[in-house]
């Protein structure tokens, strides 16, 4: 089983998430990263401010895709 990480500073598209966001989570924050994750095609989404399963498993697979690019150097 496979853990997100939170999200913190990270790039997100062209803009910064700067606030640690985790399963749970509620708020405009969430909302900025449903948006963004919808964005750049990790969704479908609901923009609700709830971090919940389906926004945990948008960001672990966005994750997951930026650190191969980064280990790809």
């Amino acid at each position: 089983m496979s853990t997100a990480r939170p999200a913190t500073v990270h790039q997100l598209g062209n803009s910064t998430v700067s606030q640690v966001l985790k399963l749970g989570s509620r708020g405009a924050a969430v909302a900025e990263l449903q948006a963004k994750l919808n964005l750049l095609q990790y969704g479908p989404l609901n923009i609700d401010q709830n971090f919940d399963e389906r926004t945990k498993a948008a960001l672990e697979q966005f994750q997951n895709i930026a650190i191969r690019s980064s280990a790809a150097g």
